[in-house]
């Protein structure tokens, strides 16, 4: 009886989890394309991601404007 709930847990726990993918697949589709159709909420969804990508690409930027002044400065950079 408990083996047939754990496979019966499993899955629908794999069935959600693919929902959750193509969700978030749909998402960045209509964050970085055009003319994608979508429904409100997805919208909405990348709406909200726009703002932590955003905050994301910063961040690296400076992290490697930080990493390129560090070595500029030990003229630590060698040309490849």
């Amino acid at each position: 009886m408990k083996v047939r709930a754990v496979v019966s847990w499993v899955g629908e726990h794999r069935r959600l989890s693919q929902l959750h993918v193509e969700e978030k697949r749909d998402v960045l589709n209509v964050f970085w394309r055009t003319n994608v159709d979508a429904t409100s909420r997805i919208v909405v969804a990348a709406a909200q991601y726009g703002y932590y990508a955003v905050i994301s690409l910063v961040v690296v930027m400076a992290e490697v404007a930080l990493i390129l002044w560090v070595g500029l400065e030990h003229n630590a950079l060698v040309a490849a």
